[in-house]
């Protein structure tokens, strides 16, 4: 009862209810169990109450003393010894040995680790990010829960994975040697060193074809035909979103179909004028990148004085720019305030 007064009286309900991976905000009704036993833990603490957070299989509970557990998965329902032993035996073989009783005993007589409570939320992180195929929040996750526990060989061959996958070859190949070198410590295992040796020189090919592939240079015409420039802040003719140009063709080079559902034709000037590749303003529309004919493309007016104009929100702009020039300097061209990687001067030199 006491908990439950100082967590009515300091703790505001919404933020009590943790933080929602649906929405990415903090929302009533809507929370983490793992993150409420935080919340439990951190606040009876400073109510001065012998608080433990319980770490069981499946389970995760508060402990108040060694008689009171508070159940998060319940919506904090309150349970005894008894009915936790009998629960947490259940998840074991029926015909239980003592040395199990023990294991059960020790688990609500002890206090997870701060440590161990971050790695548990990752493991649940990590489920729900794979079954989404949602790899960039999911690559984020696994790095935490490396720095967390670097020896986790079986994680890093999962991150090594996951690098891949996004194109991150060098990050691959760095993670397989850590894992080739914690395998090649143990006997046991010397067919995953092997296999980690195989799969090295896999990402190592690939990463040779990638950058192949993505270092097709494409130099800006002589003459004016092309108007813009990558890194420049532009506002979309019809539709008023704002973004910034990360690529060019001069030309149209998407599909029949897709010139066909989006009239390319009908325009002015038609497929044959140059097209741009735009990082949309996750403020204007949700994380989308578009092909925007040249026609309809405005560069940002920069005429005003005061504050240049605001960077753009999109999970895509590191990728291709390193730096945001601020105050009076531009890149090259009106507006071109995003400076382009190394990679995209490579495909870009021009700009």
């Amino acid at each position: 009862s006491m908990l439950n007064l100082v967590l009515d009286k300091w703790i505001d309900p919404c933020h009590a209810m943790g933080y929602s991976l649906e929405t990415g905000r903090i929302d009533m009704g809507k929370g983490n169990p793992i993150s409420l036993a935080v919340i439990y833990g951190a606040v009876g603490r400073r109510a001065g109450l012998p608080v433990r957070m319980i770490s069981a299989p499946a389970h995760f509970y508060v402990a108040f003393g060694d008689e009171i557990f508070v159940d998060v998965f319940e919506g904090g329902r309150k349970r005894s010894r008894e009915d936790l032993e009998l629960w947490i035996g259940q998840q074991f073989d029926p015909m239980m040995m003592r040395d199990e009783i023990d294991y059960i005993r020790t688990i609500l007589s002890s206090s997870v680790k701060p440590e161990k409570i971050v790695v548990r939320a990752a493991a649940n992180l990590i489920h729900i990010f794979s079954s989404r195929r949602e790899y960039r929040k999911l690559l984020s996750v696994m790095r935490l829960a490396i720095t967390i526990v670097p020896d986790n060989a079986e994680m890093l061959l999962k991150y090594a994975k996951v690098a891949s996958m996004l194109d991150e070859y060098d990050l691959a190949i760095e993670t397989l040697a850590k894992a080739q070198n914690f395998f090649m410590t143990t006997r046991a295992y010397s067919s995953v060193v092997e296999t980690c040796k195989g799969f090295r020189k896999e990402f190592q090919m690939a990463k040779m074809l990638f950058l192949r592939h993505a270092a097709k240079r494409s130099f800006r015409p002589k003459g004016g035909q092309l108007q813009f420039r990558v890194g420049q802040l532009i506002v979309h003719r019809r539709y008023n979103y704002r973004g910034v140009i990360y690529g060019w063709d001069l030309k149209c080079e998407a599909g029949e179909r897709w010139i066909e559902q989006m009239g390319v034709d009908e325009l002015n000037d038609g497929r044959d004028q140059p097209f741009y590749k735009v990082l949309v303003d996750c403020r204007d529309r949700n994380n989308q990148s578009t092909y925007v004919a040249e026609e309809n493309i405005i560069v940002v007016d920069e005429s005003k004085k005061g504050a240049p104009p605001d960077m753009i929100q999109h999970s895509k702009v590191g990728f291709y720019f390193e730096a945001y020039l601020t105050g009076g300097t531009c890149w090259h061209a009106k507006a071109q305030r995003y400076v382009p990687n190394a990679l995209l001067k490579t495909q870009y030199p021009d700009d």
